[in-house]
């Protein structure tokens, strides 16, 4: 009966510790020096003002509860640190009933967006990505997106 007392700690404390700290992959790196900002939390986000002037402007809609969306997130992180032509504008929707997920209509995670240096939209969701990849200089198929590559949104189900 301790030893269940006991695994039944570990479990909660390795909860708080993923809850508190985030799971590998996941949010902001500061040891990155890319052009890469959270700008949203499940709050509402004009896209037009977070565009990086004169930069092609990646938008990632993500979640962290969405092991594709961290899974990607150290490969959009090195691709924007490689590349000063780019930048990485991250939204965590935090989950299906934000503001924001209803304000850009996003039904699947990852999501992408992706904005010429003259702010005009180029592709979005794997299109996006894809394009990416080529303007960072990288082959746009030599890194495939991870396994269950999108979450469904609870509206599209």
């Amino acid at each position: 009966m301790t030893l269940i007392w006991v695994l039944a700690g570990a479990i909660l404390a390795l909860g708080a510790a993923i809850c508190c700290t985030g799971l590998p992959g996941q949010g902001e790196s500061s040891h990155l020096d890319g052009d890469i900002r959270e700008i949203s939390r499940g709050e509402e986000v004009e896209l037009e003002d977070h565009k990086a002037a004169g930069k092609f402007t990646l938008f990632d809609f993500y979640a962290d509860w969405c092991p594709p969306c961290w899974e990607i997130n150290p490969e959009l992180e090195r691709l924007a640190s490689d590349s000063d032509r780019i930048a990485v504008r991250k939204i965590n929707i935090i989950d299906w009933t934000t503001p924001v997920v209803k304000q850009h209509r996003v039904t699947e995670l990852p999501f992408f967006l992706l904005f010429d240096p003259d702010g005009e939209l180029l592709a979005s969701g794997d299109e996006a990505l894809f394009r990416f990849r080529e303007i960072a200089g990288t082959d746009p198929t030599s890194e495939t997106p991870p396994a269950a590559a999108t979450f469904i949104g609870e509206g599209n189900r």
